[in-house]
């Protein structure tokens, strides 16, 4: 194939998470913007010099947490939009103590810079990568996004690599989203099961018709046996949908 159309198709293939998290950005609602201003005006009280001795444990984080405002806003995510991600591409977003492969140099060289120019101590960092890296120091794929936890409880962007998400990812996925995402995939996959079964297959009434109550009976019985299959194979081979293990190991 040509060059010129295999980069297109493999660009194409892949998604680029950090642009996925921009869109949830900008589509943040009118709340949140509300409440992220509440959140940065009490912070801001706190550390008058006035009240810096009764917050002191907040006053002292500021050595070791990026500032929401002196960074700006342009790479600060909310966690619930990480949680997003997380979730339609079945990543983790856990402490870089979990990360088994090594973490990229240019992001090493990145936090040292952070820490020089805003006379820090940076710690708290997580990383988003498949689960696979947060378990094993030989798996094959070799990929994050290091974030750095801000004084608002947000997280700042600091440094991507390794080779882009397939975007089929979000696809093949998509029934390990949640327990309500796999009962949909469920009743859909027995609905198309049932509709596509003969009637003689169903039923030995030779006088029953294509629409008749012995395929909804089918229908309920092939529901239970997907579901139960499907559970089995969830908590036995995946250990849990992404809703519930996107943030722990």
């Amino acid at each position: 194939m040509n060059d010129i159309f295999s980069k297109y198709f493999k660009h194409r293939s892949h998604c680029n998470v950090l642009q996925d998290l921009m869109a949830l950005k900008d589509k943040r609602k009118e709340e949140d913007l509300l409440l992220d201003q509440v959140r940065s005006i009490v912070h801001r009280s706190m550390m008058n010099t006035k009240n810096v001795l009764s917050n002191l444990d907040i006053y002292q984080r500021k050595d070791f947490f990026i500032d929401d405002e002196e960074m700006g806003k342009e790479k600060v995510f909310l966690l619930k939009e990480i949680e997003e991600v997380c979730v339609k591409y079945r990543l983790n977003f856990l402490d870089i103590r979990y990360f088994k492969k090594e973490v990229d140099k240019v992001a090493k060289l990145k936090v040292e810079y952070l820490n020089e120019r805003y006379k820090k101590q940076l710690t708290g960092f997580k990383i988003i990568s498949y689960r696979d890296c947060f378990v094993k120091s030989n798996a094959s794929k070799d990929y994050g996004i290091l974030f750095a936890p801000t004084l608002d409880g947000h997280y700042y962007f600091v440094y991507q690599w390794g080779k882009s998400i397939p975007k089929s990812r979000k696809w093949l996925y998509f029934p390990l989203r949640s327990f309500e995402t796999i009962a949909l995939f469920v009743i859909i996959f027995t609905l198309i099961v049932d509709l596509i079964l003969p009637t003689e297959w169903i039923t030995l009434d030779r006088t029953a018709t294509y629409w008749c109550g012995y395929r909804l009976g089918v229908f309920f019985h092939l529901l239970i046996f997907f579901g139960g299959l499907t559970m089995f194979i969830v908590i036995g081979f995946f250990k849990n949908v992404s809703k519930n293990i996107w943030n722990v190991i």
